[in-house]
């Protein structure tokens, strides 16, 4: 690991090797939990077919959106915490 940077996320460590369709999709997304990772784990497990989501869901709502530029507002995120 480069760097202790962490964030927290929606996650799922399910590792695909090809996109999933139809009802899989609803499975991985009630799959999702709220984890802090590594962003450098995070960038591994993804490019091996893990699932994300860049915001942490709470009682269904999100607390933390995402954002197109992502890294920039996780960086952010964890200079306010």
């Amino acid at each position: 690991m480069i760097s202790d940077n962490k964030i927290k996320c929606m996650y799922f460590n399910k590792r695909f090797n090809e996109k999933p369709q139809g009802k899989q999709c609803g499975w991985v997304q009630k799959s999702l939990i709220e984890t802090e990772i590594a962003i450098e784990d995070l960038a591994d497990a993804l490019c091996h077919g893990a699932s994300f989501k860049p915001g942490v869901l709470v009682g269904g709502m999100k607390l933390i959106t995402g954002h197109s530029n992502s890294y920039l507002a996780w960086i952010l995120i964890m200079e306010c915490t």
